[in-house]
Parts: C-alpha cells; structure tokens; sequence
C-alpha cells in the first residue's frame, strides 16, 4: 500500500502542476491572440474616422458599444500618441499621452501580443495594433484584460486539480488496500496450513481460489501435502509392516530359550538342535 502510493502521489502532483502550468501558458496565448484579434478589428472600425479627421466618431463609436464594463480595457490613440477614445476601468483618460511602449511600437507599425505592466501600473495580458489607412499610421489600438481574470481562473484550476488528486488519491489508496489484501490473505492462509503441516496435520489443504501465481503456489502446497500425506502412509504400512515380520522371530528365540534352558545339561541333542534353531532365528533377524 505505501509502495502504491508512494508511486501514485508524486506522479499526480507533478501532473497538477504540470497541467496547471500547461494551461496558463495555453490561456495567456489564446487571450493574447484574442485580443490581438479584437484590436485589429478596432483599429478597422477606427480607420475610418482618423482617416477622415474625425475621432469624435470614434468616441461615439466607443460610447455605444455594448459590454463595455466587462470587456477589457481599450484606447485608441492618434499618431501622435494622445488618446482619443477609451473605454474599461484601466484605460488612461481622453487627452492624455499614451506613454507605453506598446503604443509606440504600433504607431511604428508594429503588432505586439505580450503580457506585462500596462501604463507603468498593473499586470495584464495586452495586445496593440497600428491603425493604417492606404498604408499610412493614423494611431494606435491597445487592448489589455488584467492578469487578475486570468489569475482567477487559474486559481479555479488548481482547486480543481487539488480535489482531482485528493480523490485520486482515495481511489488509489481504496485499490491498493484490495490489491494488497488480495494478496497478502492467501499468503497468510498458506502460511496457517504450512505451519499445520509442521505439526502434522497432513489432511490440512488450501483453498486455491484463483487462476494466477497465488493460486499456482496453493495447488503446488496442496500437492507437497497429499505427497507428505501419502509419503506417511507408506511408512505407517512399512513399521506395521516391518513390527509384524519381527514379530514372529523374536516369538521363536523367545521359545527356543525357554526350551535350551529346559535342556542344558541333560540332553546334549537337544540342545545342538534349539541352538541351530537360535542360529537360523538369529540370522533371519
């Protein structure tokens, strides 16, 4: 069971914290390509009225746009890097410079996707795009969503990991108490029957339950038992045997004595013939 978990546990945490790892990296990529998406489309909507010289139009563009609140931070900026139009919570005020490097890289003509402090403040997952028309930089779009949302769903993950493992880890650990108890009560079985069989209770068997190697060992000490058991019996047969075919010559030296003392000294004929018959007694034993 501590073998078995022993493998289990290391495994599940490293793999907590490699999913959790793998989808932070997969969820910074996917928002920095969404927003990167959603600047350039911005900065389409915008072409037309910086191109025109018109960012009021912008602002009222952004003024009716829908889920303004919970959407990410947006601005957009004229080629000289003052903001014209901007909507979220973290967007810099109308009329200011934009000092972000960002900015200036897409007023340069540049597309960045990155995460990083935006205005010199908080982190966040950013995207900036350049707004062009005929190939001319009007302004710039920045979108930026805080790294707080992206935080909070990577907290939700490691819970969501963490319960994983724990209830893995029950499982395993349920599992591995079988597993182990599925091995280790035939053991303790054949040890019972060993030590019986030591003792000499050679009709003791074990129950073999199972097609696999604990069942292989039963039948095997099943066997050893009925060959002990046979082995024993055929010496039981052999003293009963061997005590009855000794029996019967130690009954006739028995006799042949008693009839060599009744003749010692008076018939020395007889008494040649009881010692021949002690001789011949003798060597048959």
């Amino acid at each position: 069971l501590a073998t078995y978990l022993i493998v289990v546990f290391p495994t599940l945490i490293f793999l907590g914290v490699h999913l959790t790892r793998q989808f932070e990296t997969a969820y910074a990529d996917q928002l920095k390509a969404d927003l990167l998406e959603l600047a350039r489309v911005i900065a389409a909507n915008a072409a037309d009225g910086l191109s025109s010289g018109n960012p009021e139009a912008v602002r009222r563009h952004f003024q009716d746009a829908r889920g303004a609140a919970e959407g990410p931070a947006v601005f957009v900026t004229d080629a000289r890097g003052i903001v014209i139009a901007a909507r979220g919570m973290s967007a810099p005020a109308v009329g200011g410079e934009a000092d972000d490097p960002s900015v200036r890289a897409a007023l340069e003509g540049r597309e960045l996707a990155a995460v990083g402090r935006v205005h010199g403040r908080e982190e966040a997952v950013y995207a900036a795009v350049a707004v062009q028309f005929h190939g001319r930089v009007l302004g710039a779009v920045h979108v930026a969503r805080p790294l707080t949302y992206l935080h909070a769903q990577i907290q939700h993950l490691r819970w969501v990991v963490a319960w994983a493992t724990i209830v893995a880890l029950l499982i395993a650990s349920g599992l591995a108490l079988l597993l182990a108890r599925s091995i280790a009560g035939p053991v303790q079985e054949m040890q019972v029957v060993a030590s019986h069989l030591a003792a000499g209770r050679l009709g003791e068997r074990v129950p073999a339950r199972t097609r696999d190697e604990l069942g292989d060992l039963a039948r095997s000490l099943n066997y050893m038992a009925s060959e002990l058991e046979r082995i024993d019996s055929l010496r039981r047969q052999f003293v009963a045997d061997a005590s009855h075919e000794l029996r019967t010559p130690v009954a006739n030296l028995a006799v042949a004595v008693e009839a060599l003392k009744a003749v010692v000294g008076k018939d020395d004929g007889k008494a040649e013939v009881v010692a021949a018959d002690l001789e011949r007694e003798v060597e048959r034993l």
